[in-house]
Formats: structure tokens, sequence, C-alpha cells
């Protein structure tokens, strides 16, 4: 499917791709979604590196959230309160 076809949430995702990966998009958007980092995986490299700099203290920004899934706040809670830290 081409990311024109995906609807009025594209030119989102074009900006947010570029912004994390520094180049345009693919046109596919298969090959697109392949390419975005697991959002868990984002989530404990931002854990390890607060860890790493001794961060007291994290900010969620939600301004101009559209939405999302309420599971990615237990996964962060998870990582941020887990024993093992």
């Amino acid at each position: 499917m081409s990311l024109e076809k995906v609807g009025a949430g594209s030119l989102e995702w074009a900006q947010s791709y570029r912004a994390y990966a520094g180049a345009a998009p693919p046109a596919d958007t298969t090959k697109l979604v392949e390419a975005l980092p697991a959002a868990t995986a984002i989530l404990a490299t931002l854990v390890e590196e607060m860890r790493a700099g001794h961060t007291k203290t994290l900010i969620v920004d939600l301004r101009q959230n559209s939405g999302g899934t309420s599971a990615l706040v237990n996964i962060l809670l998870d990582y941020l309160y887990s024993r093992d830290g």
C-alpha cells in the first residue's frame, strides 16, 4: 500500500519518520512500518539512558497527542519501576 492511501495521518507519519530517521520515509507503508523501531525498544533505551545519567524526573509531553494505546503506559512503568534497576 502506498503512503498516499493511508489517509489524513500520512503527513504526520512522514514527518515523524523523517524526524526519527533523518531521511524521507519509504513510499510503501509496509516498508515504513518495518523500518520503525518497536516502542518497547525505544522505552528500554530511554530507561537505560535515564539510569546511566542518574535522571530523577521524567516529563511526558502529551500535547497534540491524538491517542494511542494505554498498554504502552504499563510497559513504560514496568521499565521505570522494575526490580532490576
